[in-house]
């Protein structure tokens, strides 16, 4: 019989996240603020059909903040401009940048449950806080952090899957996907992709 989820269960992670969002909520610069920032934003204001030079650098950023762009689009489109007096559309990339760093936090809790290591909602917790990400998540939220953190994590959930299940061919993809997701949004992540090959041949 499958064991039924209980929410009182994962309260330290209900913790960790609302600690999380009093922060970001607080502190979150609500605009995009630095030069590495602008140039996949830029990029992304290209593909809502602004009239603008954009470059390819990082461009896969762009993607991850699209959805969020896109209801600062649509918040403008119902007379909401600017939020903090900054454009709706820059604040609504800020919050992406908030909710990327939460789903880091629940999935590192994740993981550590599933190594049945003790304490993990006070160690994702601790992850969040004890480096450098929760800056990159409130005071500089749109670079490129936010997104490759939530980006690694997710592939580490799924390689420790593949050499648990024997690596079946849909984790193989999903983490080849993933891989390749990373490395468009900072280059430095393909050598997430060179290790898995590395260790394959092994």
């Amino acid at each position: 019989m499958r064991r039924r989820l209980n929410p009182v269960e994962h309260w330290p992670l209900v913790v960790a996240e609302a600690v999380w969002l009093l922060f970001a909520v607080n502190f979150n610069r609500g605009f995009v603020w630095g030069g590495d920032a602008q140039v996949p934003f830029t990029f992304l204001r290209r593909l809502f059909g602004a009239n603008v030079h954009a470059v390819g650098y990082q461009f896969g950023l762009a993607f991850f903040e699209a959805p969020w762009f896109a209801i600062g689009k649509l918040a403008a489109a119902f007379g909401v401009h600017t939020v903090r007096t900054h454009p709706t559309t820059e604040a609504a990339a800020a919050l992406g940048a908030i909710a990327y760093v939460g789903l880091s936090v629940a999935l590192v809790y994740v993981l550590l449950r599933r190594l049945r290591l003790r304490h993990a909602g006070l160690a994702a917790g601790l992850t969040l806080f004890g480096t450098p990400l929760f800056f990159y998540g409130t005071f500089s939220p749109a670079q490129t952090h936010a997104v490759d953190t939530f980006l690694s994590t997710v592939l580490v959930v799924l390689v420790l899957s593949g050499f648990r299940r024997d690596w079946p061919i849909s984790l193989c993809v999903a983490a080849g996907a993933v891989s390749g997701a990373a490395a468009s949004v900072r280059w430095f992540d393909a050598a997430l992709g060179i290790g898995q090959i590395g260790r394959a041949h092994v």
